[in-house]
C-alpha cells in the first residue's frame, strides 16, 4: 500500500541514455549524472513521491531509479525483455559500461525482491517496442495511483529539451502522458538546474 497523503504523486519516468561515444550531438553527457540525480531527488521530495514507474536503462532511466530507491520511494521497473538481455543492449552499451551496469544490478534486486519488476515479452528488432514500454510504464503508473484516489499521477522526463524526428521516445512518452491526463515536468540532462513544468 502506498502511503496516504492528498499531496502526493506517482511518478511515470522516462529520459536520454548518457551519450555515446563520440556522439555527434551531446544529450546526456556521463560528467552531468550527479546533477540529474541532485535535481531529480530534489523533484521527487518536492512533489512528495511516493512511487516511481520507469524502465531501466543506462542514463536517466537508472539515475531516477537510484534516486527514488535511496529516499525510500517505491520503485517498478518496467523492461521490454529479459533483464539480461536488456543489460546488454542497453546498459553496457555505452560509456562507463562498469558504473551503469552495477547500479542495474542493484537497483533491479532492489525492485524484483519487492515484486516490482515487471518484464514483458517484446521483440528486440520490433519498431514499436519502446512505444509498447512507455505505454505499459504509463499503465503501471496508474495502477499504483489507483491504490488512493488521492494520489496525483505526473509524468516526468530527463533530457535535453530537443526532439530528434519521429523516432523520439522520450518526446513520445511526453506526449502520452499529457494525452492521458498526466502533469508533466522536465529536468534538463544539459543544464540540470532547470526544472519546468
Amino acid at each position: 500500500m502506498l502511503n496516504d497523503s492528498k499531496h502526493s504523486s506517482v511518478i511515470a519516468f522516462a529520459g536520454r541514455r548518457t551519450d555515446e561515444e563520440n556522439a555527434e550531438k551531446s544529450r546526456f553527457p556521463f560528467e552531468r549524472v550527479p546533477t540529474v540525480r541532485e535535481g531529480l531527488t530534489t523533484l521527487f521530495l518536492r512533489e512528495q513521491a511516493v512511487g516511481l514507474v520507469a524502465s531501466g536503462a543506462c542514463g536517466s532511466d537508472l539515475t531516477a531509479l537510484a534516486a527514488a530507491q535511496a529516499i525510500g520511494i517505491r520503485s517498478r521497473i518496467v523492461l521490454p525483455f529479459w533483464s539480461d538481455h536488456f543489460r546488454q543492449t542497453s546498459v553496457v552499451d555505452r560509456p562507463h559500461a562498469e558504473y551503469w551496469g552495477a547500479l542495474f544490478d542493484r537497483v533491479t534486486d532492489y525492485a524484483r525482491s519487492r515484486d516490482d519488476l515487471v518484464v514483458l515479452d517484446l521483440q528486440e528488432s520490433a519498431q514499436s517496442t519502446y512505444s509498447h514500454i512507455n505505454r505499459a510504464i504509463l499503465r503501471e503508473t496508474d495502477r499504483l495511483a489507483s491504490q488512493d484516489a488521492k494520489l496525483r499521477r505526473l509524468a516526468v522526463i530527463a533530457w535535453d529539451g530537443a526532439p530528434r524526428g519521429k523516432e523520439d521516445y522520450t518526446k513520445e512518452f511526453a506526449d502520452l502522458a499529457i494525452a492521458a491526463g498526466f502533469m508533466l515536468e522536465e529536468v534538463s540532462t544539459l543544464d540540470p538546474s532547470h526544472l519546468s513544468g
